[in-house]
């Protein structure tokens, strides 16, 4: 996940962005104690089991979460493919912008410049 981060944060940013993540799990383990046992003594007598489907419920909404993330990385990863021949047709037109240069001045290419 973090690699992930990284690749499209700037590098002045990855330091707070990386704190509020640090901070966000740490504050995860006050927060799910609490749900899990609340879960598990509201189903223990019907079924105790529901603590475990809540768990399975989570990873796979994380699961879902990093294939739509990872499904956006590679579209935006193929975008920024598609702009890296950008640079060679910018050097073509340059360059007959130059030739087109050379016939305003009236450059003889039989007599040189």
């Amino acid at each position: 996940l973090r690699s992930m981060i990284t690749k499209f944060i700037g590098p002045m940013e990855i330091g707070k962005v990386f704190s509020i993540l640090g901070a966000f799990q740490a504050t995860m383990p006050l927060i799910g104690s609490p749900t899990y046992g609340f879960i598990y003594k509201s189903t223990v007598a019907d079924f105790p089991g529901v603590f475990l489907l809540f768990s399975s419920g989570l990873y796979i909404l994380m699961m879902l979460m990093l294939l739509f993330v990872n499904f956006r990385m590679r579209k935006s990863t193929n975008a920024l493919k598609k702009m890296e021949a950008e640079p060679q047709q910018l050097e073509k037109f340059l360059n007959n912008k130059l030739d087109v240069a050379k016939l305003e001045t009236g450059v003889n290419l039989k007599n040189g410049p």
